[in-house]
């Protein structure tokens, strides 16, 4: 019997690499880069807003602060002129970031933009593998963590059997989504909760 890295050298004597060749774009479908791809320039070539909102100075925008809008920016359209203090440009996705402008907040509040007396904060644990068999989570380490209330496993979230066939109206298949919200016998790809 051989070592791994035996017949992986055997295999690669086998193979010849290929000539690095030129082809036009239509015709890369399918083939690998010969060496690593730089754009060279940033696109959009300029600063832009990832999101619907107010675009504002960062040092005024704390939760209770108010704006006067005096212009609007849209995608492919930008506003000029120059943001003064309690002023606000109202700006779309992909419009461009006035000058002067640190900040773009959002319409909508989210869980992460309050923060309560008493609150507990979560944190996920990632795989920073894809496809790997879960053998044994061993939480101890976590639970002795000063200010920890709990910590919640796969074994948290109640397993569901595998539909079959005839399926109803609606296909709600909890099997799968128990196994996507935390990892279960394994990691399904890098970045899975576990």
């Amino acid at each position: 019997m051989i070592t791994v890295s035996q017949a992986l050298e055997h295999l690669f004597h086998l193979t010849a690499q290929l000539p690095h060749e030129m082809v036009d774009l239509r015709d890369a479908a399918g083939r690998m880069l010969a060496k690593p791809l730089a754009a060279t320039r940033s696109q959009p070539p300029f600063a832009a807003s990832s999101m619907d909102g107010y675009a504002v100075k960062g040092v005024e925008a704390d939760l209770y602060a108010q704006f006067k809008v005096v212009g609007e920016a849209a995608a492919g359209h930008s506003w000029k002129g120059i943001i003064k203090a309690g002023h606000a440009v109202r700006i779309f996705t992909g419009a461009p970031v006035p000058d002067g402008v640190d900040k773009v907040t959002g319409r909508a509040k989210f869980g992460a933009d309050f923060s309560l007396p008493g609150m507990l904060v979560g944190k996920i644990l990632r795989s920073p593998h894809a496809h790997a068999k879960i053998i044994s989570i061993d939480t101890s380490k976590a639970e002795a963590l000063k200010g920890v209330k709990a910590v919640v496993t796969h074994k948290d979230i109640p397993d569901h059997a595998l539909l079959e066939p005839p399926y109803g109206p609606v296909i709600a298949d909890f099997h799968d989504i128990a196994r996507n919200v935390l990892a279960r016998e394994k990691v399904l790809y890098d970045g899975h909760a576990v």
